[in-house]
């Protein structure tokens, strides 16, 4: 069975001026800010190192590497890179339809939500591996459909395999006095972390894992049940062998 479990609220003052702690566990601090723009909340999540099989490694770095690159996704959305002149080119971009085309081609595990529809066509998402020290690769692109009255605004995956503990950070903006956080169980015992604002209708449902953060930003949701709704979507696609 599923499981809820709301945050306590306890805020902890910092010594920043305008900024308190509203959840703090191994890995992942939450903070409500005051910023020039509004209030917000802001997420640093570390991400304890993972580990990139030979066959992902060997799968990623295919061809020369680019110091730059460029593309245009099917909606219309340009990504890439640049790398700086003096440094030697160590990043690989591939683009894909979908995530289960990334996930068997590079050998993967990934979470996704069985919600998510991508058009047609193989420039839906781009995949950018960094083959430095750091090992990581980034996951983004066409925010799919989901058929409900909410939608995904952004989705991204970060994985860090480099050997050292890497970040990820993400805010809520515009928030109110009736935002908050919880916690939620979801498939083989993963664990969802909802920060949500209900009066806005907006909210961050992320999870992390060893060596990845994902991250979905919802738009138009109405309620509570809409956000455990998505969260029960989220499921792994096997790519690993």
């Amino acid at each position: 069975m599923k499981r809820a479990s709301i945050a306590v609220t306890a805020l902890l003052v910092l010594g920043l001026s305008g900024c308190s702690v509203i959840h703090s566990a191994e890995g992942i601090t939450i903070y409500q800010m005051e910023t020039e723009q509004g209030e917000e909340f802001y997420g640093d999540v570390s991400i304890t190192p993972g580990r990139l099989s030979d066959d992902t490694k060997r799968s990623l770095a295919v061809g020369e590497p680019l110091s730059e690159y460029e593309v245009e996704l099917s909606n219309g959305t340009f990504y890439g890179f640049q790398s700086s002149e003096n440094l030697e080119p160590k990043n690989y971009a591939y683009t894909y339809g979908t995530l289960t085309e990334i996930a068997e081609a590079h050998h993967l595990d990934l979470l996704a939500s069985k919600f998510a529809v991508y058009p047609e066509g193989e420039k839906n998402l781009i995949v950018i591996y960094d083959s430095s020290s750091s090992q990581t690769v980034s996951i983004m692109g066409v925010d799919p459909e989901i058929g409900k009255d909410y939608w995904i605004e952004t989705m991204d995956i970060y994985f860090s395999c480099g050997g050292h503990t890497d970040h990820s950070r993400f805010t809520l903006t515009g928030i109110t006095d009736e935002a908050d956080y919880v916690t939620y169980e979801i498939c083989d015992g993963e664990e969802a972390h909802i920060m949500y604002d209900l009066s806005i209708g907006k909210g961050i449902v992320f999870v992390r894992t060893d060596g990845a953060v994902y991250r979905w930003e919802l738009e138009g949701v109405g309620s509570m049940d809409d956000f455990y709704e998505f969260a029960d979507s989220i499921d792994w696609i096997k790519g690993a062998e």
